[in-house]
């Protein structure tokens, strides 16, 4: 039981630190015109994954937070931490909070 406390407030202080670096480092973050709301389904389809690679190529920084959550919520967390990690590196925020929500609710 403490583990799994210990580890949360872990977690908590990661996430915290991520957003203190986030803030400060807020002028090279970019925002998306794709709304994520739109890749959050209850059942996806392999049309879907074909999508959000292709808002990738086309240079949308929210493929990569849709492709995330395509493999997150099928439950192949490895590549969903990979498409998160590119969209932070291209500056996403929701890629940041994406990622602490699959380390927080499933690592």
């Amino acid at each position: 039981m403490s583990n799994d406390i210990n580890k949360r407030t872990i977690i908590k202080l990661i996430m915290l630190i991520t957003l203190s670096i986030i803030i400060l480092n807020a002028q090279e973050l970019k925002k998306s015109e794709y709304d994520i709301n739109k890749c959050i389904k209850i059942k996806y389809t392999k049309e879907d994954i074909k999508k959000y690679k292709k808002l990738i190529q086309e240079g949308e920084i929210q493929g990569y937070n849709c492709a995330g959550i395509y493999y997150m919520r099928q439950g192949n967390f490895k590549e969903a931490i990979n498409y998160f990690n590119k969209g932070k590196e291209k500056g996403s925020i929701e890629a940041y909070a994406q990622l602490g929500s699959l380390y927080l609710s499933f690592l």
